[in-house]
């Protein structure tokens, strides 16, 4: 009896549900996409304007205790590339993976802190990076304004862009942002730094901040 009561509680910690499949990735031809290969069978994942370059999926029957990987796949639906390890989930309660970018094995890290060697004051929290984490940045623009800007670095040009940020668990978008080049001196060297400018009088902002410098 108590073995069976055990069983029971194993199954129930695993029990199938609908696992939903979250990958980041560009695909590297004209209309390609991606999937998630779960014993060598893969489903195809979906993207769309509000999410790419996310693509998700859920894959019914499958437990918190899967392990996945994911695949590049071309327009006809016939995998390009695949990765070479196995992912599982954080948790056996989750139901959905974190934003994982294709090919990166490590989503989330923690980072050893170092240890101040004088007294100061700690930067506030922030909502948006993650200690343990490496975001994504999604900016769309045309191209012919990204090279105007980039071509002439010491002008006060700025261009209109599409903003999007994706961590593990977030994706968080804006349209119709400032973008420009920024610095004085850094100017002058070929790899720019930049500005992303939200306007606040239309309810812009990146997580309460008016400006991000990359």
């Amino acid at each position: 009896m108590v073995r069976f009561l055990a069983g029971l509680v194993t199954l129930a910690s695993f029990a199938f549900a609908d696992i939903t499949f979250n990958c980041i990735g560009y695909p590297s031809t004209t209309g390609g996409s991606f999937g998630v290969s779960i014993a060598g069978a893969i489903t195809k994942l979906a993207s769309n304007e509000s999410s790419f370059p996310v693509w998700s999926g859920s894959v019914p029957g499958t437990t918190s205790a899967v392990e996945y990987s994911y695949v590049e796949l071309n327009a006809a639906g016939a995998a390009v590339k695949a990765e070479t390890f196995t992912r599982k989930l954080n948790q056996t309660t989750d139901t959905h993976t974190d934003n994982e970018f294709f090919e990166r094995p490590i989503t989330r890290y923690n980072i050893t802190r170092l240890p101040y060697t004088y007294l100061a004051t700690y930067p506030s929290k922030s909502k948006a990076f993650k200690e343990d984490q490496i975001a994504t940045l999604h900016i769309t623009a045309p191209v012919a304004s990204i090279d105007a800007l980039n071509n002439q670095p010491q002008s006060d040009a700025e261009v209109r862009v599409d903003f999007r940020f994706i961590n593990a668990n977030t994706i968080y978008s804006q349209t119709n942002i400032s973008l420009q080049t920024s610095g004085k001196s850094s100017k002058e060297f070929a790899k720019q730094s930049y500005k992303l400018k939200f306007d606040t009088d239309y309810n812009q902002t990146f997580f309460s901040r008016p400006n991000l410098k990359l």
